[in-house]
């Protein structure tokens, strides 16, 4: 299976891993649990022993995903993403299927992908001005807080 793109997950400033777990609690308590995935990935040696490792996959204390990490992109921004998503490693798929919805997008990116650009881009302004984190950025695109926010502007 493929994974469905949307231009939300990688934005310029933030990166989204809303769909990565489910009942998040505090960004606070999620960033210590992507902190904690982020030294087991660089105690590995390859992608594929992360992803062998015991209870890869699994959602921490926290709702996050055990195989989402921190990384520097090539600009030194600090960035949330996956080493087993495809993206990082050439279009190969390493997530698991039994512990990922590879294909799940998540109500606002449904949304976003069947907008106009200009609404799309109304939409990007919108998140700019919040000032977001990648943790807070996250949890409320699974929540659909920014989008019941934005649909509330529009209106």
């Amino acid at each position: 299976m493929a994974y469905r793109k949307t231009s939300l997950c990688q934005l310029d400033d933030l990166s989204c891993f809303g769909c990565c777990g489910y009942d998040y609690s505090s960004p606070k308590v999620v960033t210590e649990g992507i902190e904690k995935n982020t030294i087991e990935c660089q105690q590995c040696r390859t992608h594929k022993e992360f992803a062998s490792r015991p209870r890869a996959g699994q959602r921490r204390w926290c709702g996050v995903c055990r195989n989402v990490i921190f990384i520097r992109d090539k600009k030194g921004k600090l960035r949330v993403c996956c080493p087993l998503h495809p993206k990082m490693n050439k279009g190969k798929e390493m997530r698991k299927k039994q512990d990922c919805l590879i294909n799940y997008l998540c109500k606002t990116a449904v949304a976003f992908n069947s907008w106009s650009k200009k609404k799309q881009e109304r939409f990007l302004k919108f998140l700019k001005s919040k000032k977001l984190d990648s943790i807070t950025y996250s949890i409320g695109m699974d929540s659909d807080k920014w989008l019941k926010e934005f649909e509330e502007l529009e209106f």
